[in-house]
């Protein structure tokens, strides 16, 4: 009886883990700051939840004024100029 408990257990937990993995990730919580930052990390993420990631994105950026808009622009251009593996040395 035990194992059969034990059993019933692992296939909930299993079927709960699996079904919250396919569910598209609620990105409207984060902060623009937050969801900036996780812009880079979305190639690697489930269709459904680039897709949430996008319409959240798209839907920040229509509601900012256009100076948090270029501080978003300057910000995105820093930090690219600051990863690695981009080096302009051999642009001419």
């Amino acid at each position: 009886m035990k194992s059969i408990a034990t059993a019933a257990l692992a296939a909930a937990l299993f079927l709960s883990c699996g079904s919250s993995a396919m569910a598209a990730q609620d990105f409207s919580s984060l902060t623009n700051d937050e969801l900036a930052a996780l812009r880079a990390s979305m190639k690697h993420e489930p269709e459904k939840t680039r897709e949430a990631f996008r319409k959240e994105w798209q839907e920040r950026v229509a509601r900012m004024t256009p100076k948090e808009r270029e501080a978003l622009a300057k910000d995105a251009g820093e930090s690219m100029a600051q990863s690695p593996g981009n080096d302009d040395s051999d642009c001419q």
